[in-house]
């Protein structure tokens, strides 16, 4: 980007203004006081005056070489800060994005993980609850059958006897 800076002159009979825009600087130079000579201004006068607008002159080239020196510098700064930003900017996503793969792939494992135990955990319910409640539940109906036939027996004699003895 290029910036340039603007002075303002203005030239008159009586001299010459410059006023510069930033600061709002004003020098001012007078000219048309020159002594005369036999063959017109006095030479001295305006040798000095020329050096004095060339002294000027090379000032205002050097502030103008500064700014655009400062210009130039804060350009190649500023670039330096867009380009350091956008490779931080580009890391940061770079990695984001890495977690968040790393994240997808570790909730499909835990899915899997999480399938696998419900299969098992149904497997085991109906390999041992299914089979004793199909298979168990009929040998405890027979076994309690079975106390029920053999307290049966037992008590049949003393049942008879108790009976015996209350209708005496």
């Amino acid at each position: 980007m290029k910036y340039t800076a603007y002075l303002l002159i203005t030239v008159s009979f009586c001299g010459i203004k410059i006023i510069t825009p930033r600061r709002g600087e004003e020098y001012f130079m007078s000219i048309g006081k020159f002594g005369y000579k036999k063959n017109g201004y006095d030479p001295e006068e305006v040798d000095n005056y020329i050096n004095s607008l060339e002294s000027v002159l090379k000032s205002y080239k050097e502030k103008d070489a500064a700014i655009k020196n400062a210009i130039v510098n804060a350009q190649i700064a500023a670039d330096n800060i867009i380009k350091n930003a956008e490779f931080q900017a580009n890391d940061i996503k770079s990695t984001a994005v890495s977690q968040m793969t790393n994240f997808a792939g570790t909730i499909q494992t835990q899915k899997t993980l999480i399938k696998e135990f419900q299969d098992d955990y149904k497997y085991l319910i109906q390999k041992y609850v299914l089979d004793f409640q199909e298979n168990e539940f009929v040998k405890l109906y027979e076994k309690l059958n079975q106390i029920e036939e053999y307290f049966n027996t037992l008590k049949s004699p003393v049942y008879k006897s108790a009976m015996i003895e209350e209708e005496d």
